[in-house]
């Protein structure tokens, strides 16, 4: 799968959410075959395209108020950022979290004032700015726990399989 798939996952040289997930997939893989050089090809992934995906405002160029114009796109990218950090995390490295002065965060950030209509430049992309959220607030909230991440975990409302807005 890694070989085949998620090495190629970014081919089409999109720098989104497919890149968070390669990212991500690597991370986990490293881990399960406690193979250092694919966990440690994972963060390098994720730490390159962070800042490509996520503007030093919080915005994400092609992800929100761009090309997809959608809540869900922004939301695939930052949960996943956030699953990669807290899986490193939990090996004992929270660079991510950090990484890019604190991209991640800077994106749930923009992601509060979306909801709230404060966005500048204004911002309207279709759908409804509260839903879905995505469950990766939550691993982002237990980690930053600020006014910002605690707003748009309250806002998380998952269905009976636990999956955001049904």
């Amino acid at each position: 799968m890694k070989d085949n798939y998620i090495n190629h996952a970014t081919d089409p040289g999109y720098n989104n959410n497919w890149n968070v997930s390669e990212g991500w997939a690597k991370i986990a893989i490293g881990i399960f075959e406690d193979s250092q050089t694919v966990y440690q090809n994972g963060i390098t992934v994720i730490k390159n395209v962070l800042p490509i995906v996520i503007a030093s405002d919080g915005s994400m160029n092609g992800e929100i108020c761009g090309s997809h114009n959608d809540y869900v796109h922004f939301q695939y990218t930052l949960t996943g950022l956030s699953y990669a950090a807290n899986t490193c995390g939990i090996q004992g490295d929270l660079s991510i979290y950090s990484a890019s002065s604190s991209r991640l965060l800077t994106g749930y950030n923009y992601h509060y004032k979306l909801m709230h209509g404060t966005v500048s430049p204004p911002c309207s992309p279709g759908g409804n700015p509260s839903n879905p959220i995505w469950p990766g607030i939550n691993v982002a909230n237990r980690h930053y726990n600020t006014t910002e991440t605690n707003y748009i975990a309250s806002h998380y409302v998952p269905d009976t399989n636990g999956l955001p807005g049904g």
